[in-house]
Parts: structure tokens; C-alpha cells; sequence
């Protein structure tokens, strides 16, 4: 009996293709350097009637397009056997298409011109397709093609299983967007998981250079468990170039981003972007920002509902930027959450950990942020706020744990800061602030300080210790309370005595700063009427009570309080 190839079988005296499906509904293309006997089955099947067509290493895409061409309406699957495909042009996929490969043994390589958009691709103006699913393939740019994958405005979509290598990283090695905003239907619906897109050249130069770009009038997509080593500029690029074809509705989770050398930063979310999650990703960024967070020059609204969750961060690049930054979030109310990252850096590139310009409405909490090379957390804005700070750990930054300029009404609690170079926590022209709970240890500088217009700030019950200038600094403003903070203390009691013979009494009133507010109660007359009493020479240590008399043998029993406002 004949052996077969893997993917024949035999009915009687009849071959089949595994897989084939009713006549005409689904093709086969057999790769140029299939065995003689399998192209021989091949060409049989093709001359009675079945859809097989045989390539010959030269415009592969000719068989591929050809076989694409020949489904019916209701669209089907083609599937390329394993071996090599050369690609001259692009193909163009259709509705209900399923084109797949047999894993990474079917090897599709670009041989055509060079920047042509997409090896497979659909972009078609005031066209859309739907149903389009494209797996298990290894593809290969030759350095030439601008992105394996290009797909416009098409309605529910699935891309897995593709290794992608070796692209002119200009718009995308996986090109997604609705930018032909004539179609029926944006980009919708997608969903791009388990790939893995690796550099082995940067060709490009001209600053534009995404391993996965998803842009203008796109929604509902989801990109999961994808690898991506090395591109020229982004790992990922999730933003619009309209204000009235946004995208919306994008989750990017449990994918591997890495990212050593070229340019720009590892992932970024721009303008008119809503409602984008960013959450359980692996992220090593060497170059640039880790993850940022912008509005593009010319655009009126920056993203708008981001979150960025429960991400493992390595950044290490030499200059000075940070693991997150949020720049120009969307200024009437931003909702920005940054929560649950764990964030290390090596203590001696980079800058902030976080670093925020504008965001209102935000959430920074439950982050681990560790040996930034400047500041744990920043905010660096004229005016930003309404937002929470909370529950961070933040180990040994090179400058302050926490820095704030021109933070407004927002909440700041639960933090722990330890060991930071310069101060512990630090609030620049900030009002309206509660400062609670928070456990800042073994500052450069002050464990809190504050500086310019800073008041009516609220700083109560924080644990302070180990200060090098001291706990807690009293340029937080004049209408600013501070009180009840262990390790910096606001409020003290006792009692003392006036002795017969004298008329003075000076006392250590054991607080952190001079009183400014002092209260005493006489607890008896005395022998001799002791006429008038006031208080002086109020101090960083001691104050001292006057009576205008001596108070004779009885001495002068008196309780005392002391507060700093």
C-alpha cells in the first residue's frame, strides 16, 4: 500500500486532504518545497476537481490569493502546508476567511518591493470584511515588508500562533486600525493573542516602529499572551488621529514585553484612546519610558479612562525617564489607575518610578516601586488633582519618595517610603491635601516637607522617623494643620511648679518645633498673692511662665499644654 504524506488519507481509490471540508468550501496550498511525492498527490487532486493549487517558490502569493479567490461566499478556510512560501505582493483577504499554516514549519517570506504595507492584508477604502481568522504561521519580513499583518476596518478578527520576524518596523509588524472611516464598520471586535514578534533588524529610521499598532476608529480588541523582543520603537502603540474615530475599549493583559535598544519607549497609549486596560503585562524597558501615557502635538484630548494594573516593570534605561508617566491625561477628569505594579529599577539610570503632569480623577495605589534613580512618585504639574495616593512601597529612591507640585484635594495614605536620598515626602504649592498614615523611615532629608504656596494641607497620623534634617518641616503652610504624627511630636502636657523665692519657671515642653499655642492652669493660689503672669521666651525646647510675685512657701503647682498648630 502507498504511504501517504501526514495530511492524505485514503477512501477506497479516492484522496483526501485532512481538514479539506466540503468541495470548494475550504483549499490547500502546498508549499515549492514539499516532497516530489506529496506535490505529485497534490497536482492529482487539483486535475479531479479538488481546490489544491502547488506553489513554485516564485509569487507564491499568486496560489495563496488564487485559493483565496476561489471560496464561495460564505468564505472557508485555506491552509498552507509546511514549507517555504515566498511573497511578492500582498494578499488580500476576503469576509469569513480562515488562512492558516500547519505551525511554524509553514514559513511565509516577503520577496517583493520594499515599505509595501502588509503581506496579508485588508485596506480597502469605504470596504470592510468580517470574520477573518489567521493562525499558526512563521512569517519572515526579509527586512523589507512594512508589517506581516495589515488589517483595515475589519469586523470581528482573530490573529494567534504567528511567529513574526525581520520586518521594516514603520507602521506595525501586526497592523490594526479603522483609519478608512468611509467603511460600514471600524476595526471591531479583534482579538490578537498568543504571537510572538521578534527583531532581528532595525531598518527603519524614520521614528516609527511598533511590533503591535492598533489606531484610529477602533474598539473592543483584545491583545493576550503575545511575545515581543527587540522592536525599533514600541512593543505597542494603542492611539487615534481623530477625535471623532477613537479608540476605545482596548485591553492589553499577560503579554511579554522586552525592549533593550533603538528608539521611543516600550508601550504607548495617545491621544483620543478611551477606556484602555493595561494589566498583568511583563514589561523590560531599556530604552525610554516603560509605559507612556501623552498627547500627541496638534490632538485636543489625551487618553481618558486608562489603567494600567498589576504589571511587572524592568526599566533600566540610561536617560533620564520613567517606568510610568503620565503626561497630559485628559485635564477634566482623566480616571487614570496606576494599581498593583510591581516596579524595579536599578538605582542609577532612568528617573521616576511614576511620574504624573496632569490627571485628574486618578488612583495610584498598592504599587511596589523600587530603586528609582530620582523619585518614587511624581507630580509635576501647575495644577493636578482629586485623586488618591495609597498604600505604595517605595524603597530607596535617589531623590524623594514622594514629590508633588501643585497637587490639589487628593488623598495621600497607607505609603511606606524607606531610605529615599532627599526627603521622604515632599509638597510644593500643594493645598487641600490629607496626609495620613503614612510611614516614611530614615530620609536624606525631612521625612515631610513642603515649600511655595503650600496650606490648608491636612497631615495627621503619620509614623516619621529618622529624618536627617529633621521629621516633619514647617513650611507646609500657615493654615495647615499638623497634629497626632508618631515621631514628630505636635502636642504635649504636663505639670510643673513655680519655687518659693523665684518668679519664673522655665519648661522643656518636649515638642518637635516652637509652640504656638501654649495653655496653663494654676492648681492653687500660693502663700502670697502672685499678681500677674505671662508666658516668654518661647522656643524650639522651652518656654517660660512669669508670675509678677513671689508665690512664698507654698510654691506655685501649674499644669501645662503645648501645641504646634
Amino acid at each position: 500500500m502507498t504511504t501517504l504524506p501526514p495530511f492524505f488519507y485514503s477512501v477506497g481509490k479516492t484522496f483526501t486532504i485532512n481538514d479539506l471540508g466540503t468541495l470548494g468550501a475550504s483549499a490547500w496550498v502546498v508549499g515549492s518545497d514539499a516532497s516530489s511525492k506529496t506535490k505529485l498527490f497534490a497536482t492529482n487532486l487539483q486535475n479531479i476537481g479538488y481546490p489544491v493549487w502547488v506553489c513554485d517558490g516564485v509569487a507564491d502569493n499568486v496560489e495563496i490569493q488564487a485559493a483565496i479567490d476561489a471560496l464561495p461566499a460564505v468564505g472557508g478556510k485555506v491552509k498552507l502546508t509546511e514549507g517555504n512560501f515566498a511573497i511578492s505582493a500582498s494578499v488580500t483577504l476576503v469576509d469569513n476567511i480562515e488562512l492558516c499554516g500547519m505551525g511554524w514549519s509553514t514559513v511565509c517570506t516577503w520577496s517583493g518591493s520594499s515599505a509595501v504595507e502588509g503581506m496579508f492584508k485588508h485596506d480597502v477604502s469605504g470596504t470592510s470584511i468580517v470574520n477573518v481568522h489567521i493562525h499558526d504561521m512563521y512569517l519572515d519580513g526579509n527586512g523589507d515588508v512594512n508589517g506581516v499583518i495589515w488589517l483595515c476596518n475589519v469586523k470581528g478578527y482573530e490573529i494567534n500562533g504567528i511567529f513574526a520576524t525581520n520586518c521594516l518596523y514603520t507602521n506595525g509588524v501586526i497592523y490594526t486600525s479603522g483609519k478608512n472611516t468611509t467603511c460600514p464598520y471600524p476595526l471591531q471586535n479583534g482579538f490578537v493573542h498568543h504571537n510572538i514578534i521578534w527583531s532581528d533588524v532595525a531598518v527603519d529610521t524614520s521614528g516609527n516602529g511598533q511590533a503591535l499598532y492598533c489606531t484610529t476608529w477602533a474598539k473592543d480588541i483584545i491583545f493576550s499572551n503575545n511575545i515581543v523582543v527587540n522592536p525599533y520603537e514600541l512593543c505597542i502603540a494603542i492611539g487615534s488621529g481623530s477625535d471623532t474615530k477613537k479608540v476605545e475599549n482596548i485591553t492589553v493583559e499577560n503579554n511579554l514585553f522586552y525592549k533593550s535598544a533603538g528608539i521611543g519607549v516600550g508601550v504607548a497609549i495617545h491621544g483620543y484612546a478611551e477606556n484602555i486596560n493595561f494589566n498583568n503585562n511583563i514589561l523590560y524597558a531599556g530604552e525610554g519610558h516603560g509605559i507612556y501615557v501623552y498627547k500627541d502635538d496638534g490632538q485636543t484630548e489625551a487618553p481618558y479612562n486608562v489603567k494600567i494594573n498589576d504589571n511587572i516593570i524592568y526599566h533600566t534605561d540610561t536617560s533620564t525617564t520613567h517606568a510610568i508617566f503620565i503626561n497630559t491625561a485628559k485635564s477634566t477628569a482623566g480616571l487614570v489607575s496606576i494599581r498593583g505594579n510591581d516596579i524595579t529599577m536599578d538605582g542609577t539610570n532612568g528617573g521616576d518610578g511614576i511620574d504624573v503632569t496632569i490627571a485628574y480623577r486618578f488612583d495610584i495605589s498598592h504599587n511596589s516601586i523600587q530603586n528609582p534613580k530620582t523619585n518614587g512618585i511624581t507630580f509635576t504639574a501647575s495644577t493636578v488633582g482629586s485623586g488618591i495616593v495609597a498604600f505604595n512601597d517605595i524603597t530607596s529612591p535617589g531623590g524623594r519618595g514622594f514629590k508633588a507640585t501643585g497637587l490639589v484635594e487628593s488623598l495621600i495614605t497607607g505609603n511606606m517610603v524607606k531610605d529615599s536620598f532627599s526627603d521622604g515626602f515632599q509638597l510644593v504649592n500643594c493645598t487641600k491635601n490629607t496626609v495620613t498614615s503614612n510611614n516614611i523611615q530614615d530620609s536624606g532629608g525631612w521625612s515631610i516637607t513642603g515649600g511655595g504656596t503650600s496650606d490648608y494641607n491636612l497631615v495627621v497620623s503619620n509614623t516619621v522617623q529618622g529624618g536627617t534634617s529633621g521629621e516633619i518641616n514647617t513650611d507646609l503652610g500657615a493654615n495647615s494643620i499638623v497634629r497626632n504624627n508618631l515621631g514628630h511630636v505636635t502636642e504635649n502636657s504636663g505639670t510643673s511648679s513655680i519655687d518659693s523665692g523665684t518668679t519664673t519657671k522655665a519648661v522643656a515642653h518636649g515638642l518637635s518645633g516652637t509652640p504656638t499655642v501654649i495653655s496653663i492652669a494654676f492648681r492653687e493660689q500660693g502663700t502670697n498673692d502672685f499678681g500677674r503672669w505671662w508666658v516668654d521666651t518661647i522656643g524650639a525646647t522651652n518656654f517660660t511662665l512669669n508670675v509678677s510675685a513671689d508665690p512664698g512657701a507654698s510654691n506655685l503647682d501649674f499644669a501645662w499644654e503645648a501645641k504646634v498648630k
